[in-house]
C-alpha cells in the first residue's frame, strides 16, 4: 500500500535532515572537509585500480571507487553548508575526525542511493510500498527485466571504465606517496 503523504512528508524531509546528527559538523569547516578529503584519498589509494585482474575485481574495485566518488559530494556539500567557519582550524590529521569522517561519507553514500530510489521512483522507473505503523519504505524495479538492466548497465560501464595503463602512470601516485616518505624521513634524519 502506498502512502504518498507518509512518503514525501515524513520519510523525505527525515532522510535529507539525517546527517545533522552528525559531530563531525560541529567542528571548524576547514578542519571537517580536510577530513573528508582524507577518507576519500584513503579509500581510493588502499585499493589502487589497476587494468589487470580478474573481473570480479575489477568490479569490486570500480564499486568502491563509485561510491566514494558518489558519497563526496554530499558529506562536503553538508560540511560546507553547517560547519561553522570561525574559531580554530586546524589541518592536522586527527583520528577521531577521521573516524567521524568515515561515518560521514557512510552515510552521504547511503543518502546518495536513498536519492536516487526517490528519482527513479518519480521517474516510474521504481515501485515504492510504504507501511507506516512500521515506518518502513520498500523500493523496488518494476520487473526483473528492469533489474537485470541495470545491473548490466553497471557491469558494463565498469569494465568500460579500465583503459589500459603503463605501469609507470599505473603506479605514479604510489611513487609519490614512497617519495614523501623518504623525504620526511631524510628531512628527520638531518635535523
Amino acid at each position: 500500500m502506498l502512502d504518498e503523504m507518509f512518503l514525501r512528508k515524513e520519510v523525505e524531509p527525515y532522510i535529507d535532515n539525517l546527517y545533522l546528527q552528525f559531530s563531525l559538523l560541529k567542528r571548524h569547516r576547514d578542519t571537517a572537509a580536510v577530513h573528508v578529503l582524507r577518507v576519500f584519498d584513503e579509500l581510493n589509494s588502499s585499493a589502487e585500480m589497476t587494468p589487470f585482474g580478474t573481473v570480479n575485481r575489477r568490479l569490486k574495485q570500480n564499486a568502491r571507487f563509485r561510491w566514494s566518488h558518489e558519497a563526496l559530494p554530499w558529506a562536503l556539500r553538508w560540511v560546507w553548508s553547517d560547519c561553522p567557519a570561525t574559531g580554530f582550524a586546524s589541518l592536522d590529521f586527527q583520528q577521531e575526525l577521521f573516524a567521524e569522517a568515515q561515518q560521514l561519507m557512510d552515510l552521504s553514500s547511503k543518502y546518495y542511493e536513498l536519492c536516487r530510489c526517490f528519482v527513479l521512483y518519480s521517474q516510474g522507473l521504481f515501485t515504492v510500498e510504504t507501511i507506516r505503523e512500521q515506518k518502513r519504505v520498500k523500493f523496488s524495479y518494476r520487473s526483473s527485466l528492469e533489474e537485470r538492466r541495470d545491473a548490466s548497465a553497471f557491469v558494463y560501464s565498469s569494465l568500460q571504465d579500465r583503459p589500459p595503463l603503463p605501469p609507470r602512470v599505473q603506479y605514479f601516485p604510489t611513487t609519490l606517496r614512497r617519495l614523501a616518505k623518504c623525504q620526511s624521513s631524510l628531512k628527520s634524519r638531518t635535523t
